[in-house]
Parts: structure tokens; sequence; C-alpha cells
């Protein structure tokens, strides 16, 4: 048998990207002549499909109509492998649905929208809780699944079988992570879910915008992270870390904080690095994994003063007045920007110091800085004008 090593390396290596296995479903699907593959993510006890890899993904669409339309029928398909209890084997849709030379509404709906005709699904994995399934889909007029492809197929459907359950831990951590996204969107921190080798499994958009300047820390195509020019010294270091981290040594997990020079010469970002089992030790996947935190001094640097105001009974001028102050404005630029005397804004200043217990600026910039959650204020929402 001529074993394509190549498709069998870009199976586990599109694994980690989105939507995944699409590369490597569409060559599987060119090796038997069918017009496209797919990979069907069925859910505990009651077999539902939960999630849907496919290729070519220009008809996501398509498949996604067709699924509201007949998703109750493609559980019988389901079903029917399911119920084979063995992997890698090849059942018609025609003999998952008992048709003979009839044919499903399903099926009629396919041919009409999407030019294909016979479908074939197997069984990639065999669990009590779950199991996944891979199909063929062929187009008209084609043959359907020969006798030399039944033999081929399953070198690499153990292949996609493998990936799937390495992958697994990785996208229920990232379905919980997605859960409080939103919030995280709003961090004026870049926060990253990073794997064992670097790839970066989930982060929040922060990051995405950092990443995306490439100014000493990057991420490639596969999503793994990489350093570049005087970044690279101590981006080894974090990356031998999560080594440490996978191996079930602690031992500096306080101390892993680093300096990543930029190549433009801007100011370095500050990063840490905390292993996720410390947050999450019931889930033994999380060994695998930690929490990278990088900010950038130069962006988002100013101070709110909202928990100031809050904790501390501010009137609304000396809300104003702390904001600008903390921000480094000087007495006559706060006169200036309120309109007001220097006389009256010296007073309002003792108001805040007093109300604070704060014995000079200094001391309430600190305060504020305690109080200030790194996060980004919610846009303004803008009435429409009727």
């Amino acid at each position: 048998m001529d074993i394509d090593h190549s498709l069998i390396s870009e199976i586990y290596r599109s694994a980690t990207r989105e939507p995944a296995f699409e590369p490597a479903l569409a060559r599987f699907a060119s090796r038997y002549g069918a017009a496209g593959s797919s990979i069907l993510i069925n859910d505990v006890v009651e077999p539902v499909v939960s999630q849907v890899y496919f290729s070519p993904a220009d008809i996501a669409e398509k498949v996604a109509e067709f699924m509201q339309l007949f998703g109750q029928d493609e559980q019988k398909i389901v079903r029917k492998v399911g119920a084979l209890n063995k992997r890698f084997l090849f059942m018609s849709e025609e003999d998952a649905n008992d048709l003979g030379d009839d044919i499903s509404a399903g099926t009629q709906w396919q041919r009409d929208n999407l030019g294909l005709d016979k479908r074939y699904a197997a069984r990639l994995s065999i669990t009590p809780l779950w199991f996944d399934s891979i199909t063929l889909n062929f187009p008209l007029n084609h043959s359907g699944l020969s006798a030399w492809a039944k033999d081929d197929a399953p070198a690499y459907m153990q292949h996609f079988a493998a990936a799937l359950e390495m992958m697994r831990p990785f996208r229920l951590l990232q379905a919980r992570f997605k859960a409080v996204s939103a919030a995280l969107d709003r961090m004026t921190l870049g926060i990253a879910v990073v794997a064992r080798d670097g790839t970066v499994v989930h982060h929040n958009r922060r990051f995405e915008e950092l990443s995306v300047q490439q100014d000493g820390v990057a991420l490639d195509a596969s999503q793994q992270l990489r350093f570049s020019g005087v970044a690279k010294t101590q981006g080894a270091q974090l990356l031998a870390q999560l080594q440490s981290y996978a191996a079930g040594d602690k031992s500096g997990a306080d101390r892993a904080h680093y300096v990543f020079e930029r190549p433009s010469g801007r100011t370095a970002y500050i990063a840490s690095l905390c292993p996720l089992a410390e947050m999450m030790g019931d889930d033994p996947s999380a060994e695998q994994m930690a929490i990278l935190l990088i900010k950038d001094v130069t962006v988002g640097d100013h101070i709110e003063v909202e928990g100031l105001a809050s904790i501390f009974a501010l009137t609304q001028a000396e809300a104003e007045v702390s904001r600008l102050l903390v921000n480094g404005a000087s007495v006559k630029d706060i006169a200036e920007h309120r309109d007001v005397s220097v006389g009256s804004t010296r007073n309002q200043i003792s108001s805040v110091l007093e109300k604070t217990a704060s014995k000079s600026q200094s001391h309430l910039i600190r305060t504020a800085m305690k109080v200030d959650l790194p996060v980004e204020p919610e846009p303004p929402v803008r009435k429409r004008n009727d």
C-alpha cells in the first residue's frame, strides 16, 4: 500500500486550525475521488451531531441548511454506524436507512443543491460516552467507494481518530474559555491559554492586536508562539517553562515573569505565565497548559477613576479632577480644562485627598491604580434620532 505520509502530517497539523481538519479532509476526499469529506462529533447518551468539520469550506452555509432541514434523518445514519461498534468500517447511506433502490429526501436535497449523491460513513472512535464519525461524499454519477478505497482509508482514519483524541481536551477547555471571552475581550491585558508546545489554544482581542504587530511576539499560521529579535532569549525561557509545567514541575512557577524586548525599540512587553492546573486542579488536561498574560505598557495605560469615585463617594466634579490629576495634568491644566479658577481647583484637590486618605498626588495615583480594573470602558450607546 502506497502511504501518503504528507497527508498524515497534514491531519495532525490541521487539527489545531480553525476550521479544524479542513485541509486534511479535502486531501482525504480527493484521494478516493470524493467531492468532499466531513467529521461529525457525536454527543453523549443519545447520538446527536454537535459539531461538524467539513471540506470544501465554501459550502458552509449549505451544510448548515442541510443539517437544519434533515438533522433528524441524519441521526439514523449516526445510530446505524454507531451500532456497528467497529472503527474504520464504512457504511453507505442506503444501508444505514434500509433504502434499497430508493433515496432519502436528504439525498435528493444534496443532489439538487450540492451535486452530491453517494455518502459513506465510518466510526472513528469507540467509547462508552461518544463516538466520532467520518464521511465521504461522492459527486453525481460516481460509482462510489471502491474496494481499494475501503482497504486504503483506514490507514488515514486511524490518524484522524488519534488527532481527535488529542484535541478533545483542548476543545473542551476552549469551550469553557470562550464562555468568558466577552469579558476577556474588554481587558487591556493580552490573555492567552497556551499548550505545552507553545500553541495558543485561545486568546482575547488584546492578545490578537499585540501578536499582529509582530514586534518580538507573534503567532504563526499554526497558532504557535514565535519570538523574534531581542525577544528570543526570554521567549525560549517561556517555552522551557511550559515544558516544565507539563512535566509536573512547578518550581519557579511564582517567578515566571518575562520582559520581551521589541525589535522596534518601543517599550518592552511585560508578561507573566501561570500553570492552569493551579486554577483547575480537577481537570487533567489543565496540566498541559498555562495562562499567559502580556501587557503593552504603551497602550491602554490611561488610569480610570470610576472605582475610586465609587469607593470614596467622590462628587462628579471631584471625580473629573481626580481623573485629570492621576493622568498627569497640573493644577493649572485642570483649571483651564474645567474653566474654573486655580484656587477652586486646589480646594477640590484637597477635598479629594482628604476623602481618599491620600497624603500626596503620588499617593492618590497609587490608590487609583489599585482600584482601576484593567478593562476598557464600554463604548457609549448612541441614540438614534427618530
